[in-house]
């Protein structure tokens, strides 16, 4: 009998496995394998590299720049382009947290929109104390 976790040689009235500690009080933890020899390790899956992206994070880089450059140029398409750009830097970070270059435009876009919800709210601000002197900004 060998050992469910290491695949080490167990005697039948051994409790816990010598190799890797693992319990055996439950003989259901014991599993039979003949192809494992007493002193050979069984093979473990190595982790898959997921840093190796095979160029599949540039679409995202692509289609995000190609958004950012619609809402610059195009006024008409402007908030469906920003929408676009959000979209898919937001998917490119969540498939490729990995991506220095995603990872870099992500956080510089999402400051971007931090600041121009600040922005937004001083010139409110601005405006509700500017009712007397008319300094309200494109009114």
């Amino acid at each position: 009998m060998n050992c469910k976790k290491c695949g080490y040689e167990l005697k039948d009235d051994w409790n816990i496995c010598p190799k890797c500690s693992l319990s055996i009080e439950n003989k259901n933890e014991i599993i039979v394998n003949e192809n494992i020899q007493p002193n050979e390790t069984p093979k473990v899956e190595e982790k898959q590299d997921v840093s190796n992206y095979e160029g599949k994070d540039k679409i995202y880089l692509i289609v995000f720049l190609g958004s950012i450059v619609s809402c610059i140029l195009f006024k008409q398409i402007s908030g469906l382009a920003f929408i676009a750009a959000l979209i898919t830097i937001v998917t490119g970070y969540i498939q490729f947290p990995e991506s220095r270059a995603i990872k870099i435009l992500f956080w510089l876009f999402l400051a971007g929109i931090v600041l121009c919800i600040i922005f937004i709210i001083l010139m409110l601000f601005m405006c509700a104390n500017a009712v007397s002197n008319y300094s309200c900004p494109g009114a």
